[in-house]
């Protein structure tokens, strides 16, 4: 997933995987970012944040700069070539 500094990131837990209406989003459930875990996804947006609901707690919303931050190595795949 290429940051762009016009979309807001939202980490959501995994459980929330089957409810999001991905038509708000900027990826679908089979493009989702996950953490090693699969616990927790990513999902980006353009504007204002979509009208769902979440049912667990989500982290951010976040700016690229901010999601990079709030992401450690370890627990997210990609590592620095992520934000490449």
């Amino acid at each position: 997933m290429l940051l762009s500094n016009n979309n807001t990131y939202v980490i959501a837990d995994s459980r929330e995987l089957e409810s999001i209406d991905f038509t708000q989003y900027l990826e679908s459930k089979d493009t989702v970012v996950y953490n090693v875990d699969r616990t927790k996804f990513i999902l980006k947006y353009i504007g204002s944040a979509p009208s769902y609901e979440f049912q667990y707690p989500t982290l951010g919303p976040y700016t690229s700069d901010g999601l990079k931050q709030a992401q450690s190595d370890t627990e997210w795949p990609h590592g620095d070539e992520y934000f490449a």
